[in-house]
């Protein structure tokens, strides 16, 4: 009874070291954790200030906008066929047209179509084909 109550007792001694965490073990986790609260907490503040500037920002680009639609609605432009042109700009308008665009490139497949073969990538060879459905480099005749 002996031999079985001493092999019980270290059967359970093994059992609690290897599931359990010592107190240091827990003590050093915790205290990382409460550094990494501590830095997640500076991080939300710094991001707390950037949102309160950036909205100041905006408020204050609104209100320049506002006070420009203001000014524009206040003092209309005057119409293009009044106003003064600018030094150096001619005065009628220019005859010459801008050149046609070349032609689309047109893409043919042969009269046997687009080479059956892959390519390494996976994805089928983009030649034309021969009579046996396959490209010159793919061993077309």
């Amino acid at each position: 009874m002996k031999p079985s109550f001493i092999l019980f007792l270290f059967a359970f001694s093994l059992s609690t070291a290897t599931f359990g965490q010592s107190k240091e073990a827990l003590n050093l986790e915790i205290s990382n954790l409460k550094a990494q609260v501590q830095t997640l907490d500076q991080k939300n503040q710094e991001l707390i200030v950037k949102t309160a500037t950036l909205q100041k920002d905006i408020e204050f680009l609104q209100r320049q906008i506002d006070e420009l639609k203001a000014q524009r609605i206040a003092s209309p432009v005057p119409p293009a066929a009044n106003a003064p042109l600018p030094p150096g700009y001619p005065s009628a308008p220019s005859t010459q047209q801008a050149p046609p665009p070349p032609p689309a490139a047109v893409k043919t497949t042969g009269q046997y179509g687009r080479c059956r073969a892959t390519t390494q990538k996976g994805t089928q060879c983009s030649r034309n084909a021969k009579s046996n459905g396959y490209c010159y480099q793919h061993g077309g005749v």
